[in-house]
């Protein structure tokens, strides 16, 4: 093993992974407060690639490649740093952007003072880069750590913690010094090296519940220096394209929200007008059979449910948005990310809304739009990520707006809202910026193209893996058609495609994306029954259409 100093890592002409490799492994014995490594390993959720020095891999050939992320470097060296041009050059492609910090080889041994020093500098690089306020960011820990090495590493990283917080600080190491930090409460997010013969063997194997691991190393890819990477769990800290936050929105009959741990729930309305849900017990995984959501006395309130909405909250807690028959919206939301759900609560006064749906901003804020019973769309958004709500503002198109509105969030975090009108035709608008101001309404979809006197959730809008969004539209015959972007952020669209849907009628759509980046598309059949189907691959062909559950379960 070379020795690795300050000098040797802080030069970012030598690639940092070279130093971490060694094709020996050694024997696995115990330590104490480190767990045994698991005998499985989680699925991948997604594929990446890290690097440092130049030259980079261009941003064409990685998204043809189907890499999902980056892992970029922030330092004192701004050879070796990301860049803001570089960052809008990724997210625009689809692929998402993860931030480390790697400094010197001994920084961490310095203590806490040399915590807060390169927490200040990360944090102030990386919004400069674009990254939201929110997301982590890991530091470096670039050699084999030995128990005795700890108590240095621990103030560096209660240093790190004290300038952007816990739920922010992750750290870059092996098996060993990873497991000491997540059992002390230092870090909350962990990335794997793949240096085989560190932790006494132990580094061959994922340590249980790290978000990413470095599982080759090195190669060449277009001609760069780089290290693969897989993230283990949906939110592995990343920004920008493909992040954190659903892209799409959900509403109707049927709505599904993904859990942070990757999991697809449905939420579906059911004949009676109460809710009944279904999960994937696992990322990518089979499913949990149904279960009634509702109170014990059928939804605990004068009117039933006509429409379901769910979205996922910045920090990874659900909520869902149940409209009743009389326009007025309640709403559950869980207590923690996967965790328990709350009881029922008033969200919104009757007369209301007919149906509506939930999307994410690019800086995490939930927003709610909501078609209203005089035939316009009004929105409701949270102020800030995780917080208070706004109130209700009118955003039109006014008159003629029936109980279908859908929004999904482009690959550079612009919002776009799709709404079906009386006469079957469609209207959209879309935010200038991300977080910004709005367009005008306008014309997205022919008169008839569309069920203008269907069931909420008559279109359906989500983002595929590579920042392309999609629209699914129920016609009035029952079929499904289909209009996506050409590429990410585009000014070109398809045509719409007319053959989508199962052979129907169907009556509501719905749009979802599995942990590994597949979308999936569920609908509802006037029999009641739910059918779906996914891509085969991410941003790939898709499947046929499968019964997903049998008649009498959905209100048509």
């Amino acid at each position: 093993m070379v020795p690795v100093t300050s000098s040797i890592l802080d030069d970012p002409r030598v690639s940092r992974r070279r130093l971490l490799t060694s094709a020996c492994a050694a024997a696995v014995v115990g330590v104490t407060g480190v767990r045994p490594a698991s005998a499985t390993t989680a699925a991948p959720v997604a594929n990446g690639l890290d690097y440092a020095s130049a030259p980079h891999p261009s941003v064409g050939a990685m998204a043809a490649a189907g890499y999902a992320f980056v892992v970029r470097y922030l330092s004192y060296s701004p050879e070796k740093n990301l860049t803001a041009d570089e960052a809008r050059a990724l997210t625009s492609a689809g692929i998402a952007v993860v931030c480390n910090w790697e400094a010197t080889a001994d920084g961490p041994r310095q203590g806490f003072a040399r915590g807060v020093a390169d927490a200040t500098e990360a944090d102030k690089q990386a919004a400069a880069c674009g990254s939201p306020a929110d997301r982590p960011i890991y530091f470096s820990i670039d050699w084999d750590v030995q128990a005795a090495d700890m108590d240095a590493v621990n103030a560096y990283f209660d240093g790190v913690a004290s300038v952007i917080g816990v739920a922010r600080t992750g750290a870059y190491s092996s098996y060993d010094a990873l497991g000491w930090l997540l059992a002390s409460g230092r870090i909350q997010w962990a990335w794997q090296s793949c240096s085989t013969a560190y932790s006494n063997g132990r580094n061959r194997t994922p340590y249980p519940g790290i978000q990413l691991w470095q599982n080759r190393t090195p190669f060449t890819f277009d001609g760069a220096d780089v290290d693969g990477d897989q993230a283990l769990t949906a939110d592995f800290g990343q920004w920008g394209a493909g992040a954190f936050m659903e892209p799409q929105g959900s509403g109707g009959r049927i709505a599904g929200g993904v859990h942070s741990d990757g999991r697809i729930e449905l939420f579906a309305v059911t004949p009676s007008g109460g809710i009944t849900n279904a999960a994937e017990t696992a990322p990518n995984g089979v499913w949990s059979g149904w279960s009634d959501f509702s109170p014990a006395k059928g939804f605990g309130f004068a009117a039933r449910t006509s429409s379901v909405a769910v979205g996922r909250h910045a920090d990874g807690r659900l909520e869902v948005f149940a409209v009743m028959s009389d326009g007025s919206v309640q709403n559950r939301f869980q207590d923690s990310a996967g965790g328990a759900w709350s009881d029922w609560g008033v969200f919104a006064s009757s007369k209301t809304a007919k149906a509506l749906t939930v999307v994410a901003h690019a800086d995490g804020r939930l927003e709610l739009f909501a078609a209203t019973p005089t035939g316009g769309i009004s929105n409701k958004s949270e102020t800030t990520p995780n917080g208070a709500w706004s109130g209700w503002n009118e955003v039109g198109p006014q008159g003629g707006v029936t109980e279908t509105v859908s929004a999904a969030r482009h690959a550079d975090g612009r919002l776009e809202v799709f709404a079906v009108m009386s006469d079957g035709s469609m209207r959209n608008r879309v935010e200038t910026a991300a977080n910004g101001a709005w367009s005008a309404w306008g014309v997205y979809g022919p008169t008839g193209g569309a069920n203008g006197y269907g069931a909420p959730g008559t279109v359906a809008a989500g983002a595929h893996q590579d920042g392309r969004v999609e629209v699914f539209a129920v016609t009035p015959g029952g079929g499904v058609r289909n209009r996506f972007e050409a590429v990410a952020n585009g000014a070109e669209w398809s045509r719409w495609g007319d053959g989508f849907g199962p052979a129907g009628p169907v009556t509501a759509a719905s749009v979802t994306r599995h942990a590994d980046g597949r979308m999936a598309v569920f609908a509802v059949l006037a029999d009641g029954s739910i059918w779906n189907r996914s891509e085969a691959v991410a941003n790939g062909a898709w499947s046929e259409w499968n019964g997903f559950v049998g008649a009498g379960m959905v209100k048509p």
